[in-house]
């Protein structure tokens, strides 16, 4: 797949964000198996996997990005508590959720929903559903979970600027994903 990208378009967090990160996973490793944990600096929220693209498709997206962008205002998002998809109990991925800003992060991935399916992009199907993972499990937990995650049920991780959308590119390797960011476009 030389001549595509695997692309994202993604909201960034930061350094207090992830060190809230790091802390919650190094206090759930010691307790919970069967998880690949996300690297702290790799954290993010999805907005739209885009998947393997075309490389002369990065400027017709860029442009879709540039457009989203340019409705959305600069919004703060904050983090609270920890949880799982689907349910604890039956968990595949592992997240980080939030309190504040759910509705703006909404309403940016609608917008840019709109803008990428003229270039071929189907809508998400499920709702969006904003969120830091965490980890992925490879098999559910069963309920050992639950019990490992109460204290950060309603646990507050702080506050994050939103300021820009990221088009992000992603490398999978047996090391696991490398991230860089293609093109960053200023909300407003």
């Amino acid at each position: 797949m030389a001549d595509k990208l695997r692309l994202f378009v993604a909201v960034d967090v930061d350094e207090r964000v992830r060190t809230q990160v790091a802390r919650v996973e190094n206090a759930l490793r010691p307790v919970v198996s069967g998880v690949k944990w996300v690297e702290p600096e790799l954290c993010h929220i999805t907005l739209k996997f885009l998947g393997y693209v075309p490389e002369e498709q990065v400027p017709a997206i860029a442009e879709a990005c540039r457009r989203t962008a340019m409705v959305g205002q600069p919004f703060d998002m904050g983090f609270r508590g920890v949880g799982a998809f689907p349910r604890l109990r039956n968990a595949r991925v592992l997240w980080m959720g939030l309190e504040r800003g759910e509705a703006l992060l909404a309403a940016l991935a609608a917008t840019l929903e709109r803008e990428l399916a003229p270039l071929g992009f189907a809508p998400e199907q499920r709702p969006f559903s904003p969120h830091l993972t965490l980890g992925r499990f490879k098999a559910p937990p069963g309920q050992g979970l639950e019990e490992a995650v109460r204290p950060f049920e309603h646990q507050r991780f702080g506050t994050v600027r939103v300021d820009s959308l990221r088009l992000m590119r992603s490398i999978l390797s047996p090391a696991g994903p490398t991230y860089s960011v293609v093109e960053v476009f200023p909300l407003g």
